[in-house]
């Protein structure tokens, strides 16, 4: 269901506005192009359970202090509402999502993974360019006007061992 969602809202993007000389149209685009869907296991008990709405700060705390877990962003559906939501969660050495923000794991999950030290990097530099808050390396990328969709992700900042 999230995949089929995914790919509506990319072929409604690309109607409406599309760019000729970007790469991906759409995040929806770029994550159904290099994402991994994966499934969620429960909270481990050495990862506490983050703020609410917060799962980006959540999870970028997380890798700063386990380094072995893998940061992804994307698309994650939960249980409750039919809608996808912009979600960051980890990836551990199984292949399987680790959510320290959602209780309840979500039922499906479909981003990219990325290199945590890359996304570290990015974050900082973001940040001395004095570009606000924003944590969220995809949904922030106005910032950079957009260089993900226009080029796609940067060969050091995307973790393609996930696969």
């Amino acid at each position: 269901m999230l995949k089929q969602y995914l790919q509506q809202h990319a072929d409604l993007i690309k109607k409406i506005n599309y760019q000729p000389d970007w790469k991906y149209q759409s995040f929806e685009e770029l994550i159904l192009k290099i994402g991994v869907d994966l499934k969620a296991i429960d909270l481990p008990e050495d990862i506490e359970l983050g703020m609410p709405k917060s799962c980006y700060w959540n999870c970028q705390q997380i890798i700063k202090k386990q380094p072995d877990l893998i940061y992804c962003e994307g698309y994650a559906l939960i249980k409750e509402v039919p809608l996808p939501f912009k979600h960051a969660w980890l990836i551990n050495s199984d292949k399987k999502v680790i959510d320290p923000t959602w209780e309840t794991p979500g039922l499906e999950y479909i981003g990219i993974p990325f290199n945590n030290k890359w996304v570290q990097f990015f974050l900082k530099i973001r940040a001395e360019k004095d570009k606000g808050e924003c944590l969220s390396l995809l949904e922030g990328n106005y910032w950079e006007k957009s260089s993900f969709l226009r080029y796609g992700i940067p060969k050091e900042g995307y973790c393609g061992e996930i696969r």
